[in-house]
């Protein structure tokens, strides 16, 4: 059969599928059997279920992180362990967003920007419930961090302090192009204001796709201590799980945020309210602007509220977790505490 037509007759993962993908990635971050995953109700429909791994420690806070835009909680395979093992907490959960990662995958009802962040808080609200977390450290990474400030500025007597990692859409962006400068920017632009995303590409391209996300997952992550090839191959067949399944609140990337990650609200005067202590973290390549992270504490402490921002010496970027796991856990011991 003609290659060309070999799309038209791939069926894609099924959940099973991916679940293995999952497991086979926590196997070798984690360990067999130190990690449990769960799947709890959210609000409609029978597939509106929010994902989740959880890894017990010594400790006796809890820590929720949830994962940014593409991804799931496997992203943190590096980090569940090391985090348990810490002392810090005695529960350690990486949230899959409503809709994405290993969540099942409901119809997306959302129209505009507060539509989105409402499914988004009331998604980890529904999995808090079900779980039994009375107060938690939020951890939010890239857009994930949006979610996680709207969730701190709704649900605060639940949080009892939110750590930002690489955080999307803190503060409006300065724009290197405007409309008409470029037909390329112009292009994107226009596509990403008719709600395309990247995971529709990948779906589109069947088996083409699959091999697109594994390049992309060897060439993207600048990590300190590499990836074996067992972990960039596991890595590479997790993300394309993520990416693989229906889509759902992946459109809500249009929503939060305009072209080039330009936020449509910025979070800054949301987090600044916030009661509860604000830990911003970034690599030192982040392309999410550290400065934006700073200027949010500064603000902060100069309102007498509690507020830190760090960067990550090194080679380390947008994923500073993965990049380089162990300065990461360093960083968030020292603005946490043990």
């Amino acid at each position: 059969m003609a290659p060309l037509a070999w799309p038209l007759l791939w069926r894609g993962l099924t959940t099973c599928e991916a679940l293995q993908a999952e497991k086979q990635l926590l196997d070798l971050g984690v360990g067999e059997g130190r990690w449990q995953r769960s799947d709890s109700r959210a609000i409609g429909a029978d597939d509106d279920r929010v994902h989740s791994v959880s890894v017990r420690g010594a400790g006796t806070e809890t820590l929720v992180m949830v994962h940014g835009l593409g991804t799931g909680s496997g992203i943190f395979f590096r980090n569940l362990g090391p985090l348990a093992s810490s002392g810090a907490w005695g529960a350690v959960h990486a949230v899959d967003w409503r809709g994405a990662g290993l969540s099942g995958r409901p119809a997306y009802p959302a129209r505009t920007h507060d539509d989105a962040v409402d499914w988004l808080v009331e998604g980890l609200e529904a999995w808090r419930r079900e779980q039994g977390v009375e107060t938690m450290t939020l951890l939010g990474h890239s857009m994930g961090g949006i979610a996680a400030a709207h969730y701190a500025a709704r649900h605060g007597d639940r949080v009892d302090r939110l750590v930002l990692v690489g955080p999307a859409g803190v503060e409006r962006r300065r724009r290197l192009y405007e409309k008409g400068d470029s037909a390329l920017y112009d292009l994107a632009s226009r596509l990403w204001e008719d709600g395309y995303h990247p995971a529709a590409v990948v779906r589109a391209l069947g088996p083409w796709g699959k091999r697109l996300v594994e390049t992309y997952a060897a060439r993207r992550f600048r990590c300190k201590v590499p990836l074996s090839d067992d972990e960039a191959a596991a890595l590479g067949e997790y993300l394309h799980a993520c990416n693989s399944l229906p889509g759902s609140s992946e459109k809500c990337m249009n929503q939060l945020l305009g072209p080039i990650a330009q936020p449509r609200q910025p979070i800054a005067p949301l987090v600044e309210a916030l009661a509860c202590p604000v830990s911003f973290i970034y690599g030192e390549h982040d392309w999410m602007q550290p400065a934006s992270g700073a200027n949010v504490a500064r603000r902060r402490l100069a309102a007498g509220k509690g507020a830190s921002c760090v960067v990550v010496p090194g080679s380390a970027g947008h994923y500073v977790f993965l990049e380089d796991p162990a300065a990461f856990l360093d960083a968030l011991l020292r603005r946490v505490g043990t």
